[in-house]
């Protein structure tokens, strides 16, 4: 759906997005100044905006600074983007760039900067903005605002509407995972449809800094240190080499009007706990931290891709089998490689047969190195997913295993709540906490989902203390968007879960309910509603995760 509306109207949002916080009478005063044309000086804002020389400005000054890109203060912001984009090669010449714009000053001050850079690259912008109806009126708010945006400053725009919270009541998916997916496909589909090569997000050095310490906090190597890169499959980043308080100034000294994301404030989600809770502190220690850990993203990215390079090149100097569902390298060949280099042989190797590292812990690759360089003149390890790693008299081999897979114990233990409860039969962690309904914000949905497993769920619905256990005969639960109940069995026969992994399963459960199958789906008894109080916030990870799992 392709949102249209009146100039008028969205010149106005343009103008102030708020503008129904201002008093009556200033709401007037727009509304006759935008409707009926009467003042001079609208119509030199308008003059500036159809001849695309400085957008949303509103003073002769700040249109001079935009006819001459690059001459103010001793390094604009516009100066470190064109230098950014220049460095990864982000834009060629007439490249179609679709713009993702949420509303907020990132995405808006991106919009802005690659409006000033267009003619000088020779560029076709489109804008696309996807309401994800997950904050009801406020989303349909920024959408509005984006459109009029848009059509204030002459740029065509698509608005499109999707119901992520039925797709991840329907798949099982978590939220953050759900709308991830679904805003980079339509960004992708826009850039289609438009004939633009290139997919520009906001992402800035702030948010680069934020996800290096995620990363490092949950345990990464290389890859996870690396960060996000600034242009990869056609998705650029040119904001990446800006912080947030040059973007929020930029906003200021431009006059741009931007819209509040409040969630942006709810501590419940780990990104804006380190944002809002951890980087204060950190900053004490080093005033300068976003830029350290920039830089270091910068160099680990570049080592590791020379690496993953070197890594590749030795795979296919030792390879002897290299097959869909099993490889094999020459043993005395691994051997005779580097350390660093024999991981990501192990890795390579793995990836090849699962199309993911992501459950590939560091303590994996690391029993495997011992594997090889052991004594023994052969042995067998299991690896998650039913990857086995075998060594023979002259060859290290991988292959996938078909068979009953590994034997859980059955074990049941009382869920710490709040706190961490430890899973050593199935390498897991489950971390639990209480918060305030208000705090986790508008969300009548739950989810979980195998690559980001989280779980919100009506706290004052649970009767009795939980658990968490491997799956019994005869188990049952109602899957999160269906009326009735299934059986547990029945239900991972429809997800396509193999035989071998359903064991590997946590299910969280009080003494009669199934709450979570942790990793999949939670239960409809116990979804968020308008009557909720209190939320249990569940979340898996792998218990290698928090100390050196790479990523």
């Amino acid at each position: 759906m392709v949102v249209g509306i009146g100039f008028a109207n969205s010149f106005l949002i343009f103008l102030h997005p708020a503008s129904c916080l201002l008093p009556p009478e200033t709401q007037v005063y727009f509304g006759i100044v935008i409707e009926k044309l009467k003042t001079e000086r609208f119509r030199q804002i308008l003059a500036v905006i159809r001849q695309e020389k400085s957008p949303g400005c509103r003073n002769d000054t700040c249109v001079k600074m935009h006819s001459q890109p690059g001459k103010v203060g001793r390094k604009s912001m516009l100066d470190k983007v064109r230098a950014t984009i220049n460095r990864f090669s982000m834009l060629d010449r007439n490249d179609g760039v679709v713009v993702g714009v949420s509303g907020g000053p990132d995405s808006v001050a991106l919009l802005h900067v690659l409006l000033a850079l267009r003619e000088e690259l020779e560029l076709r912008l489109h804008v696309a903005h996807l309401n994800h109806l997950f904050r009801g009126a406020e989303a349909e708010e920024d959408a509005v605002f984006v459109a009029g945006l848009a059509k204030a400053w002459g740029l065509p725009v698509t608005v499109e509407t999707f119901d992520v919270p039925a797709l991840v009541a329907k798949e099982g998916v978590s939220a953050q995972e759900a709308a991830r997916r679904v805003r980079y496909g339509f960004l992708r589909r826009v850039a289609a449809s438009a004939g633009a090569a290139k997919v520009a997000v906001g992402h800035h050095a702030d948010d680069q800094a934020e996800t290096v310490l995620i990363h490092l906090l949950r345990g990464t190597g290389p890859k996870g240190l690396g960060g996000m890169a600034p242009a990869r499959e056609g998705i650029i980043r040119p904001l990446l080499e800006v912080t947030r308080a040059e973007i929020e100034n930029y906003c200021r000294e431009h006059h741009l009007p931007t819209r509040l994301d409040r969630s942006n404030e709810k501590t419940v989600y780990r990104r804006n706990r380190v944002r809002l809770c951890l980087m204060p502190v950190l900053k004490e220690y080093n005033p300068r931290m976003v830029e350290a850990l920039t830089r270091l993203a910068a160099v680990v990215r570049d080592e590791d891709e020379y690496l993953d390079r070197d890594a590749y090149q030795a795979f296919l100097g030792i390879c002897l089998l290299d097959e869909k569902r099993h490889i094999a390298v020459s043993l005395p060949g691994f051997l005779g490689l580097p350390d660093a280099l024999k991981r990501r042989v192990i890795r390579r190797c793995y990836s090849q047969l699962r199309g993911q590292t992501v459950d590939l812990s560091y303590d994996h690759v690391e029993v495997v190195l011992a594997l090889a360089k052991g004594p023994e003149a052969a042995g067998e390890t299991h690896l998650p997913g039913g990857v086995r790693a075998k060594k023979g008299d002259k060859d290290l081999s991988f292959y996938r295993y078909e068979g009953a897979g590994v034997p859980v114990p059955d074990y049941c233990l009382p869920l710490v709540v709040p706190g961490y409860t430890l899973l050593p039969a199935v390498n897991r962690l489950i971390r639990a906490e209480v918060v305030p309904a208000e705090q986790v914000g508008p969300m009548p949905w739950l989810g979980a989902s195998r690559g980001d497993s989280e779980a919100f769920l009506d706290y004052g619905l649970v009767q009795g203390p939980l658990y968490v256990r491997r799956r019994r005969p005869g188990d049952r639960f109602q899957p999160l968007g269906f009326r009735g109940m299934k059986k547990l069995q029945d239900f991972f026969i429809d997800v396509k879960v193999p035989r071998q992994e359903r064991d590997q399963v946590p299910v969280v459960a009080t003494e009669r309910e199934i709450l979570w199958v942790a990793g999949f789906r939670p239960d409809e008894r116990f979804r968020i509603g308008p009557a909720t109080k209190q939320v249990l916030h569940l979340e898996m990870s792998a218990l290698d995760e928090r100390r050196d799992k790479y990523t």
